[in-house]
């Protein structure tokens, strides 16, 4: 297990958009009983990894890490630090809100030993602020990134929503000026999906709400690459652009089949060709570890060849492609026997570009790449 990744639960409010395991905590100043429940509980799951664990990336995700206290997330590193073998780690990605990140949260998170900060900035419009039910104004960005710079962070994402309904191309241009102004070493840039039992599915089914149409979503994608490569933040993935050298590392662990640790309700984990989750419930999952039960569920044997597959289509969301020896490395598959006649005849099409030593995603299949990819598994 190279990745370890923390789900911390709590936000100050959910977004109309999110389908993760999240619960509210508020603005409030008191203390929540259920941070202290998460953290017990944390520690306990912690402990049940073996006691030489030593990932090369750590990602706290969530919801929100920063919607803790100061305090708490200083208890919350100092487990980290007594249950894991941190040595290895070479990236340590924390998320953040730009409205709760606080010059004591900062100072909190520097101590902790986290080297990189993704800021939710999403939108720099406040009319889509509000319509994403985001609790931050667009000035609080830029406040927070020069926070962080003057803390010493070196290493910062920004996260960018295009297809929103409404956004027109003129505003999308107008966001992409406000972040390139900041100055990101990374940007992590999505479509707005809209996933069921969402507040925004349900407005959307009411008629609330139009979704955006592909022709839109499709044009905005093409906007945000021209505009971000020409900037000198590369498209690495599908969805994520950056600096040479500041790829996301953790995430690439996940795009190239690395095994992985998750921790925390509603997290998932990879090992041993087995994949397995924890339950949506800060009590459910509390509950078992409190009673000395592991947590996890929905535990699936996944065979080496649909594995290999499934390894096959992340790889080749990134822009290198899929080395054919390190795909054999990793898989034991031949990749052009395992990709058979649908790879050839995606090759045919135009969809992958077939190189000597790799195979890699063509430009112009970019923004349809799922259904490419649904032609390989």
């Amino acid at each position: 297990m190279d990745a370890l990744y923390i789900h911390i639960p709590f936000c100050a409010r959910r977004c109309v958009y999110c389908s993760f395991y999240t619960e509210a905590l508020g603005r409030g100043t008191g203390r929540d009983p259920r941070v202290g429940v998460y953290l017990e509980a944390l520690d306990l799951e912690l402990s049940r990894l073996t006691d030489d664990y030593a990932p090369h990336t750590v990602f706290m995700g969530g919801g929100t890490p920063n919607a803790l206290s100061a305090d708490e997330l200083r208890r919350l590193f100092a487990l980290l630090h007594h249950r894991v073998d941190l040595s290895q780690v070479t990236e340590w990605t924390v998320e953040a809100n730009p409205g709760l990140l606080t010059p004591e949260r900062i100072v909190a998170i520097a101590e902790g030993g986290v080297n990189r900060v993704s800021l939710g900035a999403q939108s720099f419009q406040p009319h889509l602020l509000s319509f994403l039910t985001r609790d931050h104004g667009p000035e609080a960005v830029g406040e927070a990134v020069r926070r962080l710079r003057e803390a010493g962070f070196e290493n910062l994402s920004l996260d960018l929503m295009t297809g929103l309904p409404e956004q027109s191309i003129e505003g999308l241009d107008r966001d992409i000026d406000h972040l390139l102004d900041l100055a990101p070493d990374h940007c992590s840039a999505y479509c707005l999906e809209v996933h069921p039992g969402t507040p925004l599915a349900r407005r959307v089914e009411s008629g609330q709400v139009q979704e955006a149409a592909p022709d839109i979503q499709a044009a905005h994608y093409e906007r945000l690459l021209g505009r971000l490569e020409a900037a000198g933040l590369a498209p690495y993935e599908l969805s994520n652009f950056a600096r040479p050298g500041r790829e996301c590392l953790h995430n690439r662990m996940y795009w190239v089949g690395a095994e992985f640790a998750g921790v925390g309700p509603g997290a998932h984990s990879y090992r041993d060709g087995v994949r397995f989750h924890n339950p949506r419930n800060l009590e459910a999952w509390a509950d078992a570890l409190r009673d000395g039960r592991d947590p996890a569920t929905g535990h699936d044997r996944i065979d080496a060849e649909a594995r290999a597959r499934e390894i096959l289509v992340m790889w080749l969301r990134l822009d290198e492609g899929v080395p054919r020896n390190a795909f054999r490395e990793r898989t034991g598959f031949d990749l052009d026997t395992l990709g058979g006649r649908p790879l050839r005849e995606q090759i045919g099409q135009g969809w992958i570009e077939n190189r000597p030593d790799r195979i890699r995603l063509a430009p112009r299949a970019r923004f349809v790449s799922n259904a490419v990819f649904a032609e390989l598994v």
